[in-house]
């Protein structure tokens, strides 16, 4: 989130329209604490607005199917979401997945902070980052690892979308 907001703070020039920010905070399901309410419901908001994000040309989204899928594959492993949901989200990873030109994905490097946003179990992040590791295997476009510093991650990333021949690994 840090990389996204930096970038369009920047006055870095980028080829893009302009950006798709957190949608998860718009829903504002507030029944959204992991585990607990209507989570398919919120989980099939969540799938319906990546597709509604892909028809958006030229833009910078700070999240993509993939984060769908593995929010709703967790969920689903806890048993707090039906199974039609789970598959549901499945359909939506395989059939969109590959309508991105780039994934950035940012692997956690640093120790977990609370910011009243992110969830500070450990567990929990280290069951999301195993899921995230297994569906981008499944991708067919350039998957960025960013790494490093804010600026840093934010050079890997404006380097990328302006010189689309190369690639970060």
């Amino acid at each position: 989130m840090y990389v996204y907001n930096e970038l369009f703070k920047s006055r870095r020039p980028v080829p893009v329209e302009g950006g798709v920010n957190q949608y998860c905070k718009e829903i504002k399901c507030e029944y959204l604490i992991l585990g607990q309410g209507n989570n398919s419901g919120c989980s099939l908001i969540e799938m319906n607005e990546h597709i509604k994000n892909l028809l958006i040309e030229n833009a910078i989204m700070d999240r993509c199917v993939i984060d769908g899928v593995v929010y709703t594959h967790w969920l689903y492993q806890q048993g707090n979401l039906e199974k039609w949901v789970f598959d549901f989200a499945v359909n939506v990873f395989n059939r969109y997945k590959d309508r991105y030109d780039y994934i950035f994905y940012l692997k956690p490097e640093f120790p977990i902070e609370n910011d009243g946003t992110r969830s500070i179990n450990i567990q929990f992040r280290d069951e999301i980052v195993e899921l995230f590791d297994k569906y981008i295997t499944q991708v067919n476009i350039p998957v960025i690892s960013l790494t490093g510093t804010v600026e840093e991650r934010l050079q890997q990333v404006y380097n990328t979308i302006n010189n689309p021949g190369i690639t970060i690994a």
